[in-house]
């Protein structure tokens, strides 16, 4: 059965929207994007490994039309309308070790990646290398070991099958400083049984203010453990 995962989301709207609080998310489909293989969990049984769409996914929020990047790889992603929790991004990376080290480095991630990757005509490259870059930050960085933890071809979570994409995330991890990140700027979207979102709360001129990290529509999905933790 072909699902969505999305990676990141970003508030749209001429407002910004940066209140924590419970808030109903409605999918409206991907937006900017391209497909690649990925696999998540123990490389020899990994949870998930398939095809996916990695880009910018469309999220309404309340009133608001977003852009939004999944910072939730092991969990299925959700469809139709939910209600999630939107609160600061460091809370949404709770669950995972050095919370507050992986949202500085997924906010600095999303500036050298620029502001246009939020906007509703991003290119496609961009959006997509993003949504890998970011997968691998919440997945496999170490605050001790640096830039050193990323390999998209080892760890926890692996990308390959489309090098321009591939090569595009990695030249991103490899512009990480570790040390200007704000992530003050950004916005976790909380589910308990769904993928989390990471989004602008401030969203930039020109911009939909939809942030999409990757919205990977999963094609050819192959899970080797029956339990509900997959893109």
């Amino acid at each position: 059965m072909n699902r969505v995962a999305a990676v990141v989301s970003v508030v749209a709207g001429t407002a910004a929207v940066s209140v924590a609080g419970p808030v109903e998310f409605d999918f409206e489909g991907v937006s900017r994007g391209q497909n690649v293989n990925i696999s998540y969990g123990d490389p020899g049984d990994p949870a998930f490994e398939g095809r996916v769409f990695a880009g910018s996914i469309m999220h309404q929020v309340d009133d608001a039309m977003m852009s939004t990047y999944c910072i939730d790889p092991d969990q299925l992603a959700q469809n139709g309308v939910a209600n999630f929790q939107r609160v600061k991004l460091e809370r949404g990376l709770l669950k995972r070790d050095s919370a507050d080290a992986r949202s500085r480095t997924l906010a600095e991630l999303a500036d050298i990646a620029g502001p246009s990757i939020w906007e509703s005509g991003a290119a496609t490259l961009s959006t997509a290398a993003f949504q890998v870059a970011a997968w691998e930050v919440v997945s496999d960085y170490d605050p001790g070991t640096g830039a050193s933890s990323f390999d998209l071809a080892g760890g926890l979570f692996r990308a390959w099958g489309n090098d321009s994409v591939i090569n595009a995330a990695t030249s991103l991890l490899g512009q990480l400083t570790f040390s200007r990140g704000d992530a003050s700027g950004y916005n976790a979207f909380l589910h308990g049984t769904h993928q989390d979102f990471m989004g602008v709360a401030v969203p930039g001129p020109g911009a939909i203010a939809i942030a999409v990290i990757g919205v990977p529509l999963m094609a050819n999905r192959r899970r080797r453990r029956g339990d509900a933790k997959s893109l």
